[in-house]
């Protein structure tokens, strides 16, 4: 049976992770990969948004509008 720790990290990979590198790591240490994965994916998605917000920036205000709700 998966321990928590790798249907944590599952989750955060949306793949299954290898199980070369599970059976190598304690839960603990899976638990922590989890977590720096899930801040990982967070930070990009923050710098991701200030990346698409300062290139929109160079946009006419009326324009960038437009260009949001496209984009969504």
């Amino acid at each position: 049976m998966a321990s928590d720790a790798v249907a944590q990290l599952r989750a955060e990979l949306d793949a299954e992770p290898p199980a070369a590198l599970v059976a190598l790591l304690s839960d603990d240490d899976v638990a922590t990969l989890a977590t720096l994965v899930r801040d990982a994916k967070h930070s990009q998605s923050e710098a991701l948004q200030r990346a698409s917000d300062q290139a929109l920036s160079h946009l006419p205000r009326l324009v960038r509008i437009a260009v949001q709700r496209v984009l969504g």
